[in-house]
């Protein structure tokens, strides 16, 4: 058995001034700039290897004291349940407690009260239950089931077993316990802090194969975060995730979000008839629309991102990886927390949960909610008002009804409603071009709009249920979701300039302002799951997919100085997607295990599309269809050379599908983008659970990547959506994860990244230019984030006081194919940190927090559209952030 203390069940750099003289200037000192840059990268993994480099010699040489057996203790323990009189053993003793929770909570334990040794009193305890248990030489006591695998040998050490027989007894440990840490444990699979006492990590279970396992048992590139750690972290919402995450790169443009993921990604806001290239998938329902990849983290149990093209088990759209969001489930007793924010920007945020148990260990509900609202980060100088403010609220129902041991249903309802700003256009004006004459305004936090407001509403309403069925040595899960949204009407100046220039939406002539940007998505999906359960040698699972996906949008542009009258596109798409998918794990030594995957999908779109003036229609409907079919086969080894290394090395397929333009007509659909991967990586611990270390190395063959490019038709400019020939992506990372005291830990992520076009042809104006030989948009060489947490006990048992800072580093990276300054991000560094006091009975908690500390400018996306010229319009990331949150629990 691994040595474990607990498991976590886990289902700005000042942007320049892009002017034609600027845009010299910074060719010339590019090439320094480069130097300077590697120079910081190599500064920062080598003071990054020497720290875990010193640590781990440090660790190395730490001894292991074992606990004296023929010590007695002064036990107190009524008749209860076997899982809640091991809880409280290990309060009074101060000893870490392993145990199987859903048996002993099935169990009554004998009354003890007295002083025993320790094996005395757990024989007793565990009198009649079928359990018995010992304890290992590092001081942990382990508790197992007569006749299962673990076997306790006569000075309690468990025997090293292969790897099909850990990964059973893995999958029964769902229970931790331990007294001593820095707060209280807590049951059913979540986070306990016992950890830091015996001065350990975390053993983190997660989902990404679609049943449970250890993290360091799966052969995927996963950076699986706790509730817990993102809160530590400062990570409130997806856009903050790349400061945790190896390879992960954020974006967006006012209710879309972009996801990056080693290279691969979507980077521009494309319509109804494409799709994201990463998967977004909350509590196991993929989110189809780019406007899923914005969320709030509020009430999250665990986040998994998946790197890597998941073609087999998330084959839809999954090129890049995949995000996995699960949300927390209801709790058996009567409790819940309430917490309130304020800030600068005069920010505040209300948010909380409460678990209703109605029928005992049967049914119960979990009720959560959050509200937010902020003052805009930029000021519109010209009319007074905010810019990118917001103004969120939303609510979550769980429903858990378990009416058998081997049946559950989980019911999810959400509902959101953002009425925020975030857009927060700002310009950098050509000089020479169409907008010559507009201000040129230094404060990248000030802006002058001739657009009289600018609003932005985002709804949606979801609704899903999970069913899990255990049979006799296999589990059926069912996974139904309906998700109505909606977004605008967008109203925004588009040019970001105070000249009635191009708006989205207009000014009509009784004086209100409508017709902007407007998009709805009615989406259901239904999944079938079939996986193995029992103790067999091989793992299967099986699996089929259908989702129907009716995503619409209406376009509403205005341009006031031409007097052209407002044009729109009215776009819609019917997608109907199929797949029937399975993928099994066979141990052919003790050491050796061969896994693969095949995954047929089939999808089919309907386009339909009509260009109005002044709301009339003037050109279509046109209608449209086409359908696209792909398999996509995984195949691995998994080596265990010992029982806390595993080396892997996986080659698999990726499929995304076709996809229309949604402002063209008479054009044909992008073909799918494939992928071929080849990864080999390695998931190794250390120092008697200490220290963590993964390590993996990737090589993508990129195929007819879906890139958003200009058309020429006479004399007509117009973008479309094209497949560039192909790109080469290859790259290495790396996760460390350290625990030199049981007050202090680290972690560690590194990422190099080769993301290039291959071979490019796009067109500047009306001439082609070949792109070959650029970075992919969104692509740094190098990030890096490195994490510190510190935390220790007050004295005269006032409570705990916890300290983590984040720091995260990006390389220089593009926002489009060209590669020219105006859309080039230079490399930023980004600090955060959390001081949090909780008091002694764990009740409530007081903490101060900072974002962005030292207040970079950091661009989140660029338009580069041939009517701005050289000038360009950006959107900037918040600044500095700082406030107090203060939180109750009962």
């Amino acid at each position: 058995m691994r040595h474990t203390s607990r498991k976590t069940n886990v289902n700005a750099k000042q942007c320049p001034l892009l002017s034609n003289q600027k845009h010299q200037h910074r060719r010339r000192l590019r090439g320094v700039s480069s130097t300077r840059t590697r120079a910081l990268k190599q500064h920062a993994l080598a003071v990054a290897l020497t720290i875990a480099f010193a640590i781990f010699s440090s660790l190395s040489t730490a001894a292991n004291t074992a606990l004296d057996q023929t010590r007695t203790y002064h036990l107190t323990l009524p008749e209860q349940t076997v899982a809640a009189a091991l809880t409280s053993l290990s309060e009074q003793t101060d000893i870490q407690v392993l145990f199987p929770y859903d048996i002993a909570t099935q169990h009554q334990s004998t009354a003890l009260v007295g002083n025993y040794p320790l094996q005395q009193a757990l024989s007793i305890l565990l009198l009649n239950t079928g359990l018995h248990g010992g304890l290992t030489d590092s001081g942990v006591i382990t508790i197992s089931q007569t006749g299962s695998n673990v076997d306790i040998n006569q000075n309690g050490k468990g025997k090293r077993m292969n790897t099909n027989k850990r990964k059973t007894v893995l999958a029964t440990m769902v229970g931790l316990f331990a007294a001593g840490g820095m707060s209280a444990t807590m049951a059913q699979g979540q986070v306990g802090e016992s950890a830091r006492a015996q001065n350990v990590l975390d053993e983190i279970i997660v989902t990404a194969e679609k049943r449970k396992a250890s993290l360091q048992d799966v052969s995927i590139a996963v950076t699986a975060l706790s509730g817990d750690r993102l809160e530590n972290s400062g990570i409130e919402d997806s856009m903050a995730l790349e400061m945790v995450t190896p390879g992960l790169v954020m974006s967006g443009n006012g209710s879309w979000g972009f996801v990056t993921i080693r290279g691969v990604g979507s980077t521009a806001l494309q319509g109804p008839g494409t799709d994201p290239s990463a998967a977004v998938y909350i509590d196991g329902v993929y989110q189809s629309r780019f406007t899923s990849a914005l969320i709030d983290l509020v009430d999250v149990a665990q986040v998994e991102v998946l790197r890597g093209p998941q073609g087999t088990l998330y084959g839809r759209n999954a090129n890049a990886g995949a995000i996995k969001y699960t949300s927390k489930e209801p709790g058996n007793d009567l409790a819940g927390n309430v917490s309130a924010s304020f800030g600068n920007y005069n920010m505040r945020k209300i948010k909380g949960a409460l678990d209703i148990p109605l029928v005992e260990d049967e049914l119960s509900i979990r009720l959560s909610g959050t509200t937010t609202e902020r003052d805009g980060f930029t000021q519109e100088i010209t009319q007074g008002y905010d810019v990118d403010y917001a103004d969120l609220t939303a609510g979550r129902l769980t429903v858990k009804y378990t009416p058998s041991d081997s049946l559950t249903f989980v019911l999810h309802g959400t509902a959101i409603n953002d009425d925020g700003d975030l857009m927060g256009y700002k310009p950098f004006v050509d000089p020479a071009g169409f907008y010559a004459g507009a201000q040129q305004i230094s404060d990248p936090r000030e802006v002058a709009y001739d657009f009289p407001v600018s609003e932005n509403s985002t709804k949606t309403r979801a609704l899903d249920l999970t069913v899990n069925w255990e049979l006799a040595n296999k589990n059926l899960t069912s996974i139904t979701a309906y998700t109505d949204s909606e977004v605008g009407p967008w109203l925004h100046d588009s040019d970001g300039t105070e000249l009635a220039g191009l708006n989205g939406g207009r000014v009509r002539t009784d004086g209100t302002v409508g017709d902007g940007l407007r998009t709805s998505n009615k989406t259901f999906s239904q999944e079938l799951i079939l996986a193995s359960a029992g103790e067999g040698a091989l793992e299967w699972l099986v699996g089929l997919y259908y989702l129907n996906d009716r995503p619409s949008w209406f376009t509403g542009l205005d341009l006031p100085q031409l007097s052209l009258g407002l044009l729109s596109f009215d776009s819609k798409a019917d997608i109907d997607a199929y797949a029937a998918f399975g993928n099994l794990s066979y141990p052919l030594t003790d050491q050796l295990s061969v896994n693969g995957g095949v995954r047929y999908s089939y999808e089919k779109k309907e386009f339909t599309t009509s260009q109005l003036w002044d709301l009339s229609v003037v050109r279509g409907p046109e209608v449209r269809e086409e359908s696209w079919s792909e398999v996509t086969p995984k195949l691995g080894l998994d080596y265990q050379v010992s029982e806390d290394v595993l080396l892997y090395f996986s080659w698999a397929k990726g499929f995304k599908s076709g996809a229309f333009e949604a402002t063209s007509f008479a054009v044909d659909p992008a073909d799918p983008e494939t992928m071929t991967a080849y990864e080999l990586g390695a998931k190794s611990t250390f120092s008697e659970g200490r220290v963590r270390l993964n390590l993996s190395a990737f090589k993508y063959d990129y195929k007819d990547l879906q890139v958003r490019t200009p058309n020429v038709s006479g004399t007509t400019i117009f973008p479309i959506l094209a497949n560039a020939a192909e790109a080469d992506i290859s790259g290495l990372e790396a996760e460390f994860s350290i625990m030199p005291s049981e007050r202090m830990r680290l972690d560690i992520g590194l990422a190099w990244l080769d993301a290039e076009f291959d071979q490019f042809i796009s067109i500047v104006g009306i001439t082609p230019v070949d792109v070959s030989g650029n970075k992919l948009p969104q692509s740094p060489d190098f990030t890096a984030n490195v994490g510190v947490e510190y935390g220790f006990a007050l004295p005269e048992n006032i409570g705990d006081l916890n300290f983590r800072i984040d720091y995260y580093y990006s390389g220089e990276k593009y926002f489009d194919q060209f590669n020219e300054d105006r859309s080039r991000q230079e490399s930023y560094d980004l600090l955060n940190a959390r001081l949090a006091f909780t008091s002694q009975d764990e009740s409530w908690s007081l903490a101060a927090f900072g974002k962005n500390i030292t207040d970079e400018l950091v661009m989140l996306d660029v338009s580069t559209a041939a009517l701005y010229g050289s000038g360009s319009i950006v959107r900037f990331a918040p600044p500095r952030t700082y406030g107090l949150e203060l939180n109750y629990s009962f």
